[in-house]
């Protein structure tokens, strides 16, 4: 969901070069935004619209047919599948295909945006390749980057976004003990605030690189404490 391809682009720009950006299944396990393990098809459309967004020449599926639907099937009996009446892909999947492919169609459909987790929830510093999760403590802060694809301004304008929302998943985080500020794009947020997830709604997300600073200002808690952990950022947008 989050690479950083602008670069690539730029330095391919003028030559017969073309930068393909990959979005394979998104397979998301242990991510929060996933109840499956699989992409949902607002994921895939926050995917490919990034990548659009940042311009690359086309999408790269991968192991996108690895993961389907009929072809686990078919590894689950161990046997041949009549495909004209057990389709590899679902209904789902098949939609996923049919839309990503053209930016123009999937700009005003509802997305899902997040930031990646790693696969095995490491921390960068316990050499997590993603930016999450990620640990605060006391007086740190962290910076986390999410580029969106979505013509943000230009919906806002024509008001034809349903809703917007920002949400923060945390662990070992007290709302009553533990003073957390969180900045997009340079404003401060406030929003609602449960137990373990901060939702900001018509939160200020713009259109290409998001950058979203949490820091835990100060903790009120007995030690020995543990550090507030990010688990996920997520956008949500949904349209009329």
């Amino acid at each position: 969901m989050t690479p950083d391809l602008v670069s690539f682009v730029e330095a391919a720009r003028g030559t017969r070069v073309q930068v393909v950006g990959g979005t394979s299944d998104l397979y998301v396990t242990d991510y929060t935004g996933s109840k499956t393990g699989r992409a949902s098809l607002k994921m895939m459309r926050a995917a490919a619209q990034s990548l659009w967004g940042q311009g690359v020449s086309g999408l790269h599926l991968f192991n996108f047919d690895t993961h389907a639907s009929g072809i686990q099937r078919h590894h689950a009996v161990n046997s041949l599948i009549d495909t004209s009446r057990n389709p590899l892909l679902s209904p789902e999947e098949r939609q996923m295909l049919m839309e990503i492919g053209d930016p123009g169609l999937i700009s005003r459909k509802d997305k899902h945006y997040f930031i990646t987790r790693d696969m095995a929830a490491r921390t960068p510093e316990e050499g997590g390749e993603m930016q999450l999760p990620v640990d605060l403590g006391a007086g740190q802060q962290k910076t986390l980057r999410l580029f969106v694809g979505d013509d943000l301004e230009g919906a806002r304008e024509d008001g034809v976004i349903e809703s917007l929302s920002l949400v923060v998943s945390l662990s070992g985080y007290s709302r009553w003990d533990d003073d957390l500020r969180l900045e997009l794009n340079g404003r401060g947020l406030r929003g609602e605030m449960g137990s373990w997830e901060l939702r900001f709604e018509n939160a200020p997300v713009r259109q290409e690189l998001n950058e979203l600073t949490i820091r835990l200002r100060r903790r009120n808690g007995k030690p020995p404490l543990k550090p507030v952990r990010i688990q996920g950022v997520e956008v949500f947008i949904d349209y009329r």
